[in-house]
């Protein structure tokens, strides 16, 4: 029997569904906080000492959210890994004409010990109206991976330091996982306490149909969604697809893509 692994995260960062959106690949997509220990290209935007590993990754996304071409959100980033640290990027953008908000991240990663240490800077602009005033933010991250007998630990603050032009709402998260693996399979729970809203709690299952081919099914609450995707893998390429369907607003569908080297 394979030993069992728990995989535990505490993050703060910015949620998905906010003024601010963030796409953190569609594998991530609805169970966000179950991937915050793990080591990942789109750990650009989710936890930045996640960027470690042991290969270069060029990955690029896109989502649209209850089938309006307004709420389109494009997505590219990137991980160039050196034998003692790791540099990462990441750019999207989400909206149409001038109602839009431009992200753009650069991480920088390196183990300290036992310790997997991440730094990101990251800066939003944020465009009101075709004629109307641009708000900036920037902001520096934290993130720590760690781990402890057979547990991994995952640590993210976000807004460590933050300058804005405009009042920005503050917007932390605070979120706790835990990732199960089974025998073709694993399970992540995941609770996550926000700034402005109420407590959301997210549960997933990943499960392998072929060795190429995994899929997933999860739900949600705060807001309520259930969501599905599955994986494609063959060598180094990767593609994802995932939807997740609201009651109120509909179907929310994202894929990426990401290649490694």
């Amino acid at each position: 029997m394979k030993k069992l692994i728990f995989v535990c995260a505490l993050s703060f960062h910015l949620n998905g569904w906010c003024q601010q959106p963030l796409f953190l690949g569609a594998r991530h997509f609805g169970n966000e906080a179950g991937n915050m220990a793990l080591v990942d290209v789109w750990s650009t935007a989710l936890n930045p000492a996640g960027i470690l590993g042991n290969q270069n990754q060029l990955a690029w996304g896109v989502e649209n959210r209850f089938g309006l071409r307004e709420l389109n959100l494009l997505a590219i980033c990137g991980v160039y890994h050196r034998p003692s640290n790791s540099w990462g990027a990441h750019f999207q953008q989400f909206g149409l004409e001038g109602y839009q908000t431009q992200t753009a991240a650069l991480c920088f990663a390196k183990p300290l010990g036992p310790l997997r240490v991440g730094i990101r800077f990251r800066g939003w602009w944020v465009q009101q109206g075709l004629w109307g005033a641009s708000n900036q933010q920037m902001q520096a991250d934290l993130g720590l991976q760690f781990r402890i007998k057979k547990w991994e630990i995952g640590l993210a603050a976000n807004q460590v330091l933050r300058w804005h032009s405009a009042d920005f709402p503050t917007n932390w998260q605070t979120a706790w996982s835990i990732r199960y693996p089974l025998r073709r399979a694993f399970i992540c729970f995941g609770v996550a306490l926000h700034a402005q809203q109420q407590t959301s709690f997210g549960a997933a299952l990943h499960f392998d149909v072929h060795p190429k081919l995994q899929a997933r099914v999860g739900m949600g609450q705060n807001p309520d969604a259930f969501g599905l995707g599955c994986t494609y893998r063959h060598k180094n390429f990767q593609c994802d697809l995932s939807f997740s369907w609201q009651q109120r607003l509909g179907i929310t569908s994202a894929t990426s893509m990401d290649y490694a080297w």
